[in-house]
């Protein structure tokens, strides 16, 4: 009856047992432990001594029975209990715990409602509860969490990085504070999980992502079955791996990972209760679903916007779980508009129904909000689908407008998000034929990307960056080209390259570009999704090319086909049939392909049509290529003898000499540290690892042998003597360094390059941040025996992440290096008529030329493009 304490204390304690057993999965019975405490504060007597700690208690029933149902009407009740034990609990009885709890309502409140609101509040309170509490305490911990989680959410509602760096400190201290006593606590596991995925999502380190992904397996390991919480790990753990799939490498890899990620999300879906978690879940469902297709896209988006339609039908008006759905549902209709047969006529409604959903969500969005840069880019490309859909001439104003917002309003955007829109709104401007508005929108990107992509951000945030932006430059160049300004295309073309380059950054400007080609003809191969063109350097002017028979998609199929045929010629196991295929099939179509598409045009607008004369001097030129065409043998293309006629044509390597410069800054850099190439024997430096565990290499001592009979005296390490530690430390003593082994790298991944020293078996490798760490005063020449040392990565090919590329970088103006694998015995015949030649003829020694006439003798042995043509130069 009212006023009885002794059953206000009996049904206080049933409402905490009843939350209890659904915490630990029993079945829910929040709602009846909700009644309950209603109950028991009901039965308060006025001002009793009781009713803060039965407020208490209805607090955290509330709290909870609010998390299963997200009933706001459920969460203010409990912040009202919670205000009223914060004002009548004093200190000695536990005081910290009720803040605590009043601090993480606030945060759930603002969670709700999407906006910071009572963040304030909530972050104050949480920060006192931790306070009052030492070190290792149990309930510091969990108050902790709570602070970390409430860091997060502000970190969501307005893209603070520094609040998510507090928020990952706080996170890992009551992780750690926890591990102290041996406790594991899945709450805690989970909110780290989560603010490491938010790290790796902000500065693209995948040692985030890898930790987050550990914490959240073992968060699972130790949720009761059946539990809600269970199902919430599952919810993040499914965002980690879904994440986690995109960087794995090899196909069948990426399957199993994505099909991993999807027997999770698909098991957090099961394990949660219907509402917003399992919604989010479903969310994140279809998201793998669209983005990992199998091999049948429009089926992947039809079943993607099913579910994305499930959700919407589930969630309560303007709920995020719903505006969330809503959001994607609207991304999937306007990809289906856009597979091939999505824009007919029939198909108007996906367009319509996407804007009608985009504006809805562009309308919920405040300044400042991080989110809100995304919305107006998607809203921004689905009225230009609308306005070519249309036939409307120009761009669409109201996308160039809200383009433009994004990329000039800093806050709250990071300047990832704002690159983003201002290469978006350079392509609306390009497609509606307005060159100049396009190249100033894409130049803007450049600047935007530079800032995002700069060291402090770490070299992992720098490479995620710099890759989501692949072909930024040359679609800019081409802009610039469009507009009739070639210089300007050239300088942007050198400040929206290389910046993964240790050399000195700042692009040639308009008055001290010419100096860096001075003497010298450049060709710069711009391959833009544009338009492709050459751009001859030479005698202080820029001179255009137009490539009309080269273009950005049959430049993709030509370059897979090429690296398909240089990757399976170097697999032992490959079928004899395939061997013939890739070496006498693949490769020289290609060169074919890239003779007359590219080289033969820029050769023959600069004069150079046939060989030099008997006893003339051979002509030189830098080839400085872009994009995918980085991974072609400019100097190697040509009319080669082929399984069709049997014939040998007209090729690069018999009319000019080649070098290569990643960009003219690093050309200029190079020629201003070059000297005359003396190399006496005893400033060469021969390294010959003859690594256990790897190929044989039986021509290598060879090798060693005959650069030793044309070079005596110089240092030789071979065998044991060539430690990744002794190879380090002689290098910056040496003006040349030779290196005769093994050299890998693997194109997907970006700091795969390395040389294999004899330790390599117990983890030891010369790697690009190993030898970017050379202090290098008097290099000269390093010559890269090995293989695939000039390849680079994939998504970063003009970042020209390669050894050769490195090395020039760190302080060697001339480097040597291989595109692909090379054969054995190719390159000790190579090697040692390069180095015979530079005895020959000492100081007056042209590197490029050496290597030129090398690789032509050697060419008279082995005819076959594939053998002889991997050998490259860099330098001046």
């Amino acid at each position: 009856m009212a006023g009885d304490p002794q059953r206000t204390r009996l049904l206080t304690q049933r409402a905490d047992i009843l939350r209890t057993r659904t915490s630990a999965g029993a079945d829910n019975r929040l709602a009846d432990a909700a009644a309950t405490c209603r109950e028991a504060i009901r039965a308060l007597l006025p001002r009793s001594a009781a009713a803060p700690y039965v407020h208490a208690t209805a607090a955290n029933v509330l709290a909870d029975h609010y998390v299963y149902g997200h009933d706001l009407d459920v969460l203010d009740e409990a912040i009202d209990s919670a205000r009223i034990a914060v004002t009548g609990i004093p200190e000695q009885d536990g005081r910290e715990a009720v803040l605590a709890t009043y601090g993480r309502l606030l945060m759930l409140r603002a969670r709700h409602t999407g906006t910071t609101a009572g963040l304030d509040a909530a972050q104050e309170a949480l920060a006192a509860a931790v306070g009052t509490l030492p070190a290792g305490h149990s309930g510091r911990t969990a108050h902790q969490s709570d602070l970390a989680d409430t860091l997060y959410e502000r970190h969501l509602a307005t893209g603070d990085e520094s609040v998510l760096q507090q928020a990952f400190e706080h996170a890992r201290q009551a992780v750690d504070g926890a591990a102290v006593t041996g406790t594991v606590v899945p709450d805690l596991l989970n909110s780290l999980g989560r603010i490491l995925i938010a790290r790796y999502e902000l500065t693209g380190d995948p040692t985030d992502l890898t930790e987050a992904v550990e914490q959240l397996r073992q968060a699972e390991e130790v949720s009761p079955p059946g539990s809600r919480m269970r199902g919430v790990v599952l919810l993040r753990l499914g965002n980690g791996l879904m994440l986690r799939a995109a960087l794995v490498i090899g196909t069948d890899r990426r399957n199993r990972a994505y099909a991993e990620t999807l027997d999770v999300l698909e098991a957090a879906v099961e394990a949660l209760p219907p509402g917003p978690d399992q919604q989010l879940a479903l969310n994140n469902l279809a998201l793998v679903v669209r983005g990992h297709d199998g091999g049948d896209r429009p089926q992947a988006l039809r079943r993607a916007r099913r579910i994305f339609r499930e959700i919407l039908a589930a969630a309560p008006a303007n709920s995020r779980t719903g505006e969330l759905a809503s959001f994607n549902l609207a991304l999937t209709l306007l990809e289906e508009h856009e597979q091939p047969g999505g824009n007919e006529p029939d198909t108007d409604d996906r367009l319509t129904e996407a804007e009608d959903l985009l504006r809805a969500a562009y309308s919920r969005e405040f300044p400042g909000r991080h989110t809100s840069a995304t919305v107006a880019c998607a809203l921004a490309r689905c009225l230009a689908l609308r306005a070519a859909a249309d036939g409307r001439p120009g761009p669409h104003a109201e996308a160039v407008g809200l383009l433009r917002s994004v990329v000039e309003a800093a806050g709250g955007r990071t300047p990832g998000s704002r690159a983003s829109a201002a290469a978006q709104l350079g392509r609306l401007h390009a497609t509606t034929g307005d060159w100049a508005a396009a190249e100033r929108a894409y130049a803007r990107g450049i600047e935007l990307l530079s800032a995002a992509a700069a060291p402090r951000s770490g070299r992992d945030a720098q490479e995620r960056h710099i890759g989501a932006f692949f072909g930024l430059a040359a679609d800019a160049a081409a802009s610039a080209l469009g507009a009739g300004d070639p210089v300007r295309a050239l300088e942007l073309l050198e400040t929206g390259r290389g910046l993964l380059l240790p050399a000195p950054r700042g692009g040639p400007s308009r008055d001290s570009w010419p100096a860096a080609a001075d003497g010298r003809t450049v060709v710069v191969v711009n391959t833009g999704r544009l338009r492709c063109d050459a751009l001859l350097v030479r005698d202080g002017a820029v001179t255009v090319v137009p490539l009309p028979g080269l273009d950005h998609a049959t430049l993709v199929r030509q370059t897979g086909t090429f690296l398909w045929g240089v990757q399976r010629a170097q697999d032992p196991a490959c079928p004899p049939e395939d061997l013939y295929k890739a070496q006498h099939v693949a490769v020289p179509s290609v060169l074919r392909w890239l003779w007359n598409t590219t080289v033969r045009p820029v050769l023959d607008a600069l004069g150079l049509t046939g060989p030099p004369a008997a006893g003339a001097r051979w002509p030189r030129i830098w080839w400085c290529p872009t994009g995918l065409m980085s991974f072609l043998p400019l100097h190697a293309a040509g009319e080669h003898r082929s399984m069709y006629d049997g014939s040998t044509g007209a090729s690069a390597i018999d009319r000019v000499v080649s070098s290569y410069a990643p960009t003219l800054r690093a050309l200029a850099t190079a020629a201003r540290r070059a000297d005359a190439v003396r190399g006496g024997a005893g400033d060469l430096l021969v390294v010959a690892p003859e690594t256990p565990g790897t190929a044989v290499l039986p021509q290598v001592p060879c090798e060693v042998a005959g650069i030793k009979g044309h070079r005596p005296g110089c240092t030789v390490l071979f065998g044991a003597e060539a430690t990744k530690e002794r190879i380090l430390q002689e290098i910056p003593r040496h003006a040349w360094f030779h290196f005769a082994g093994h050299g890998t790298q693997n194109i997907e991944i970006a700091d795969s390059a390395s040389l294999v020293p004899h330790d390599y078996g117990s983890g030891a490798r010369l790697g690009l941040s190993d030898l970017g760490d050379l202090s290098l005063g008097k290099a000269q020449l390093a010559f890269l025996s090995a293989c695939q040392t000039a390849v680079g990565h994939l998504a970063l090919a003009d970042e020209h992440t390669h050894l050769a590329g490195l090395l020039q970088a760190v302080g060697f103006p001339h480097v040597v290096g291989t595109q692909w694998t090379v054969r054995d015995g190719v390159s000790a015949a190579v090697a040692t008529e390069f180095h015979r030649l530079a005895a020959l003829h000492g100081s007056a020694f042209d590197p490029a030329l050496g290597l030129h006439l090398a690789v032509r003798e050697t060419r008279r042995v082995h005819p076959q493009p594939y053998a002889w043509a991997p050998f490259v130069h860099f330098g001046p």
